[in-house]
C-alpha cells in the first residue's frame, strides 16, 4: 500500500508542468492599431491570446483577427491573421475536452453590412478545423463559459433591426455543443440595453447570471436566467458598480464581482476601481473595497479585470490616470493589487507614466504570477495605431526575468506630471516615507512626510519648470523622477 502510494504521488508529481516563475515584457507594434481582446493559459505554460487589428487607411475602415501564440518565457512561437474579405473579431477562446480551442466572436456576412455571431474551432497551431456563422443582425459583447454538461453556453448584444440606435440593444443566447452545433437558443426583446459584460453559471447548476449595464437605461444589472434561457429575475449591482463588469465563484456559496465604481448613494460620482464579494443567497455584499485617487479617472480592465488560482491572492486591475480615449498624449499607469480572500489589500503596484497604457486583461498564472494584457501608445512615435502591451509578474509584482525592462515599477507615484497648483502623491507602502522636492539649481524647496494614501500637496506658489523629486524611507531613497510644473 505504501509503495502505491508513493507512486501515485509521483505521477501527481510528473503531471504538473515544470518550470521556473518567469516574467517577461513584450512590445508588439505594427502599422495597424493593435488591440487585444482575450488570452488563455496552455497547460505547458504556453499563451495563446487574440486581438483585433484596424486599418484605418481602408474605406470604410476595417479590421480583422490577429491570433497568436507566445511561451512561458515570452517568446513568439506562432502566429496568423483571419481576415475573410470581412470585418471579424473573436471576442472569448474556450479551451475544449478535445485539447482544441473555440473562439467565439462576430464577424460581418458575405453579402451585407450586417454582422453575425461567428464560430471558430482551432488547434494549437491554428489550424482551422470548423467556421460557422449564426446570423443574429448586429452582434457585440459575447461571453460564453462551459457548462457542467461540457457544452458551451454564451450570451451577447443583438439589434432586431440594423438601423436602431446603440443604446437599445437586446440579448440574445445560444448553447453549442464544442463542434458547434445549436442546441439551444433564445432573443430577449428587451430595449434599452448597452453592454453585456459576463456570464457565470449558477452553482447549482440550474442557471446563470448575466451582468449588463444600461439594461432598460438604468446602471449595472445581474439578470438570473434559468437553464431553459426564461429570465427569473433582474436585480441591481450593489454599491452603485457598473461597467466592465467581471464575475466569478470565490466560494459555492459567494462570488467577486468587480466594475466602475459611479455612485456612491449620496450624489456624489466618481470613476474608482470596485470589487465586491456577494453572497448568492442573501444578495448581501460581504465584503468590499475600492481604489482611485483625486482628479483622475480609474478604470477597471476592459474584457477582465481580476482572476486568481487561489482565493487568498487575487489580483485585480486597471488604469490609473484613464482619459476616457484610446490616443491620450498624456501618461497612465497599469495598476495591480494584491488582494487576500476578504479583499484586503497585500500590495499595489504602478507600471508606466511613460506613455499611454490602457489595460485589457488579467490572467492568474499557473506559477502564482500574474500575466497583464493590454495597449501602449506613444503620441510622439506613433499616429493613431496602439501596440499591444504583455507584462508578466510574479507573485509581488516585479520583473525579476527582465534584464532592462522598458516600462516602470513602482509603488508610489506622483501625479499630475505636468502639474498647475496641485501635486498628488499615491501609495500603498505603509513605511514612513519623505517627499522631497528640489529645483533645478538642487536647492530642495519642499518636503512632507507621506502617511495616508493619498496625500495632495499645494504647489501654487511655485514658478513654471521643471523639478526633481525623490522619496526616501529610513533615509534610502525608493524612487525619483522628474516633476514639471505649467
Amino acid at each position: 500500500m505504501k509503495k502505491l502510494y508513493i507512486i501515485f504521488l509521483l505521477i501527481i508529481f510528473i503531471s504538473k508542468p515544470i518550470y521556473s516563475q518567469n516574467t517577461f515584457e513584450i512590445v508588439i507594434d505594427s502599422p495597424l492599431d493593435d488591440r487585444p481582446i482575450d488570452i488563455i493559459e496552455e497547460y505547458n505554460g504556453n499563451f495563446i491570446i487574440t486581438a483585433r487589428k484596424i486599418d484605418y487607411y481602408t474605406t470604410p475602415v476595417s479590421y480583422h483577427t490577429y491570433l497568436f501564440k507566445i511561451d512561458y518565457k515570452g517568446n513568439l512561437l506562432n502566429d496568423t491573421i483571419i481576415k475573410y474579405n470581412n470585418d471579424c473579431e473573436i471576442s472569448n477562446i474556450i479551451k475544449t475536452s478535445d485539447n482544441n480551442y473555440i473562439g467565439l466572436g462576430t464577424a460581418k456576412s458575405d453579402t451585407s453590412d450586417k454582422f453575425n455571431f461567428w464560430v471558430i474551432k482551432f488547434d494549437s497551431v491554428f489550424n482551422i478545423s470548423l467556421d460557422k456563422k449564426y446570423y443574429t443582425n448586429y452582434t457585440s459583447g459575447i461571453q460564453s463559459l462551459i457548462d457542467n454538461n461540457e457544452n458551451i453556453v454564451l450570451t451577447g448584444c443583438y439589434k432586431k433591426n440594423h438601423s436602431e440606435p446603440m443604446d437599445s440593444l437586446d440579448i440574445f443566447m445560444f448553447k453549442l455543443s464544442q463542434n458547434g452545433d445549436s442546441l439551444q437558443s433564445k432573443y430577449f426583446e428587451d430595449y434599452g440595453l448597452d453592454f453585456i459584460s459576463d456570464i457565470i453559471e449558477k452553482k447549482d447548476s440550474t442557471g446563470y447570471y448575466i451582468f449588463t449595464y444600461g439594461y432598460n437605461f438604468t446602471l449595472g444589472q445581474i439578470i438570473e436566467i434559468d437553464t431553459y434561457f426564461n429570465m427569473v429575475s433582474i436585480d441591481s449591482v450593489p454599491r452603485g458598480i457598473y461597467d466592465c463588469i467581471k464575475a466569478k465563484w470565490l466560494t459555492d456559496t459567494s462570488y467577486i464581482l468587480t466594475g466602475k465604481k459611479h455612485w456612491d448613494g449620496e450624489g456624489t460620482f466618481g470613476y474608482d476601481m470596485g470589487v465586491l464579494i456577494i453572497d448568492d443567497k442573501t444578495k448581501d455584499v460581504i465584503h468590499e473595497n475600492y481604489f482611485g485617487k483625486a482628479d483622475t479617472i480609474e478604470f477597471p480592465g476592459f474584457v477582465d479585470s481580476f482572476d486568481f488560482t487561489d482565493t487568498s491572492n487575487i489580483y485585480y486591475g486597471g488604469t490609473s490616470s484613464f482619459y476616457l480615449t484610446y490616443f491620450a498624449d498624456s501618461p497612465s499607469w497599469l495598476i495591480l493589487n494584491k488582494l487576500d480572500s476578504k479583499l484586503n489589500l497585500k500590495w499595489q503596484k504602478f507600471y508606466g507614466g511613460d506613455a499611454y497604457y490602457i489595460l485589457k486583461n488579467i490572467l492568474a498564472t499557473q506559477d502564482g504570477g500574474c500575466l497583464l494584457l493590454g495597449t501602449r501608445y506613444d503620441h510622439n512615435t506613433q499616429y493613431y495605431e496602439k501596440a499591444i502591451y504583455i507584462l508578466k509578474v510574479n507573485e509581488n509584482g516585479e520583473l525579476t526575468s527582465v534584464n532592462e525592462p522598458t516600462i516602470k515599477v513602482s509603488e508610489i507615484i506622483i501625479y499630475p506630471n505636468p502639474g498647475y497648483d496641485k501635486l498628488y502623491i499615491r501609495t500603498a507602502l505603509k513605511e514612513n516615507i519623505l517627499f522631497e522636492l528640489y529645483n533645478i539649481t538642487g536647492k530642495i524647496i519642499l518636503k512632507q512626510e507621506i502617511n495616508k494614501n493619498i496625500t495632495t500637496i499645494n504647489v501654487n506658489f511655485l514658478p513654471s519648470g521643471l523639478y526633481f523629486y525623490r522619496f526616501l524611507n529610513e533615509h534610502k531613497i525608493i524612487e525619483s523622477g522628474k516633476w514639471v510644473k505649467q
